[in-house]
């Protein structure tokens, strides 16, 4: 027998913090410090305005970026107005939006599965809540986005599902535009939703589409218009410089990659960073044989059961999993958070499949698997306790990736441990692309490590192949080098050069005056 609504959220409440709280004390890191601790218009809540007019990444004075997420960056405001630079309340309140959104899951499936017995919508309200794959989406503070912009296309499909007015129907629309501009990725909600009105809704729907069409609009407006972000692709990451065909080859082992990780969540890692280069039995050929199988039982089951709610769910999978294949290329070629959308989709063509034949002892097994994952996701939450602690866990996992390697070096070099750091500055620039940013970047943090070790000359061999990337860091370096060796002539020259660039740097003004 599952419990009423109100002790059913209870329950999520008291599970969800029994696994999670732990981590209220784990620390800023990565993104947490370009997007609130460095970003000034999220210390200052009166300027909640300005976050409809720029990106996310604060560099200094300058907020920049691809991304636009206004609400997510006013809901930081608040948080920051409340407690500042404490990660306590900004860990407390994303969970709550991780078990409200549970909830809302139990909420659409008990909708749904209204004809069949309750412990599925119950269960599938709790596997989400416990997985290990949706952890990220709730220990990772840059994350709260997907939190964010899943609350409110879930909202905006219960109102469809309870409400039959004019005013709900914009009411939706409201809603769908809220989750478009906490994320980008919102756009799956407006899908969402449409196939639930085309589906369970029909007479809504022409109220529905011009509602959809509004929040759509206004939200693009809001971005290319207001805030004059065109620009949708990061550049960085392997899969975003990859060239069509190598994308092509790499989804498969990415499309299959999520599933592994749904029924067997063994290793979670941070955003992934590969390609696949060749065609090989294990990277290419075996995932894309995975991928066909579930693409013709999805497709057996719809024309062999001809059911609505299967119907509904495998649109809602198809569509996450799509979005996040690498046809487009994203910031990354995997990253847990991605599946946080796809996962309702999967567990509810799951659940439809046996919504007939529940048992007793089948509860059983699923109550044992849900303690399992909760352990797993438990666990998970300690590898986020601070930087050097997740860096080192999910290594390996991901050995080859730029972006960790990067920074755990500058973990050890922030902690004046340059010796130490010097092996993952190095594996990051043999793993990057020639002339990429980050090839530059961790040239630059080497020769950096170099100088604070006091090996002048080798900091100088390493940083004159950066100063072509035109990175003030860079130049102070080389030119502090060169001051201690003694090349003061090349050194004012190089100073005078990077002055030209940056007239106002400090670190050069003072090298230009102390070397007259």
């Amino acid at each position: 027998m599952v419990p009423n609504k109100k002790i059913s959220f209870f329950i999520y409440l008291i599970v969800g913090f029994a696994i999670y709280a732990f981590s209220f004390n784990n620390e800023f890191l990565l993104d947490d410090e370009s997007q609130i601790l460095n970003n000034h218009v999220v210390h200052d809540l009166t300027k909640w305005p300005t976050q409809f007019t720029s990106s996310t990444m604060a560099d200094g004075s300058a907020v920049g970026g691809i991304y636009y997420k206004p609400i997510m960056m006013i809901t930081y405001s608040v948080i920051w107005s409340l407690g500042q630079p404490n990660p306590f309340l900004f860990h407390v309140f994303q969970l709550l939006l991780h078990i409200i959104n549970s909830f809302f899951v139990f909420l659409i499936f008990t909708w749904l599965f209204k004809n069949s017995k309750k412990e599925f919508s119950f269960l599938a309200g709790l596997l989400f809540l416990v997985h290990p794959i949706n952890s990220e989406a709730v220990l990772f503070i840059a994350d709260m986005q997907e939190p964010l912009y899943t609350f409110f296309g879930l909202a905006a499909l219960l109102i469809l599902s309870r409400f039959h007015s004019k005013k709900s129907v914009i009411l939706v629309g409201l809603f769908l535009l809220c989750s478009l501009l906490s994320k980008e990725s919102g756009i799956l909600y407006v899908i969402a939703s449409a196939n639930f009105v085309l589906i369970f809704r029909k007479k809504q729907f022409p109220g529905f589409l011009i509602s959809a069409v509004a929040a759509v609009s206004i939200y693009l407006t809001l971005r290319f218009g207001l805030a004059g972000l065109h620009s949708v692709l990061a550049h960085d990451m392997q899969i975003a410089r990859a060239d069509l065909s190598t994308r092509w080859l790499t989804m498969p082992k990415v499309l299959i990659h999520y599933i592994h990780l749904f029924f067997y969540p063994s290793k979670i890692a941070l955003t992934q960073d590969w390609v696949v280069n060749s065609a090989t039995l294990e990277d290419f050929w075996i995932p894309l044989c995975e991928v066909f199988i579930i693409i013709c039982l999805i497709s057996f089951f719809i024309f062999r059961k001809k059911d609505k709610i299967f119907i509904f769910f495998a649109i809602w999978f198809l569509a996450g999993w799509g979005l996040h294949s690498q046809f487009v290329p994203l910031d990354g070629t995997v990253s847990d958070r991605w599946f946080y959308f796809t996962f309702i989709g999967l567990i509810g063509m799951i659940l439809s499949l046996f919504k007939y034949q529940f048992s007793k002892i089948l509860l059983l097994a699923s109550l044992i698997i849900v303690l399992i994952l909760g352990y797993r996701t438990y666990l998970r939450s300690f590898d986020w306790r601070n930087p050097a602690t997740l860096y080192q866990k999910d290594l390996l996992v991901d050995p080859n990736s730029f972006y960790m390697n990067n920074n755990l070096g500058l973990g050890y070099f922030a902690a004046g441990k340059y010796a130490e750091a010097i092996p993952y500055f190095e594996k990051t620039i043999s793993v990057s692309a020639s002339n990429s940013r980050a090839k530059y970047t961790a040239q630059t943090n080497l020769g950096a490590a170099y100088y604070f070790m006091g090996n002048f000359p080798k900091a100088e061999s390493v940083l004159r192949e950066v100063i072509i990337s035109g990175d003030i860091k860079a130049y102070r370096a080389l030119s502090g080098a060169l001051v201690n060796q003694g090349k003061i002539t090349e050194a004012n020259k190089l100073i005078a050069e990077a002055l030209e660039k940056f007239p106002n740097d400090s670190v050069l003004l003072k090298l230009k005056a102390l070397n007259p």
